[in-house]
């Protein structure tokens, strides 16, 4: 039993340093696109650099893969490991983050190409103004994810 116990302690653990580093890639995303909308709205550069948009949609795709590849089995692992009766609300909440997913890898796939000039002029304000409503609802149901499949076990670790 003792030997089960530092186990999971060392596995939630793990999982909170793992995390922590999505936040962290939460935030240096986030922070880009509010650099990028400011840009945009202070004319600044009428036309932004198709170098800065392109290391945009890498960190956005970094974000999302981090997400849809580590951070959500782990939560899902970890309900399971502590018997948790919320382990269903990742599936609950899955659909709508898959969306946001898909959402954002349409707009990678539009802008994350040497080709994208004449796009840049008429559709990036409009489709950065529509990605960040969609960013702000997945970090939403990312954060009741993590609040309830992980943080809750604080206490059960300590």
């Amino acid at each position: 039993m003792r030997s089960s116990c530092k186990l999971t302690r060392k596995a939630w653990y793990r999982v909170d340093d793992l995390i922590q580093r999505w936040v962290e890639q939460r935030e240096e995303l986030s922070s880009f696109y509010l650099n990028m909308i400011r840009r945009k709205d202070h004319g600044q550069e009428h036309t932004p650099n198709p170098a800065i948009i392109n290391t945009f949609c890498e960190c956005l795709v970094d974000y999302l893969s981090t997400g849809h590849f580590e951070i959500f089995s782990e939560l899902a692992n970890e309900a399971l490991e502590f018997g948790d009766k919320h382990s269903g609300l990742i599936n609950q909440l899955y659909q709508s983050i898959e969306q946001s997913t898909d959402a954002a890898l349409t707009f990678n796939d539009k802008y994350d190409s040497d080709k994208l000039c004449e796009r840049i002029n008429s559709d990036l304000a409009m489709d950065l103004k529509a990605l960040g409503h969609i960013l702000q609802s997945r970090f939403k149901l990312e954060n009741i994810l993590i609040d309830t499949l992980h943080n809750s076990h604080r206490n059960l670790v300590a």
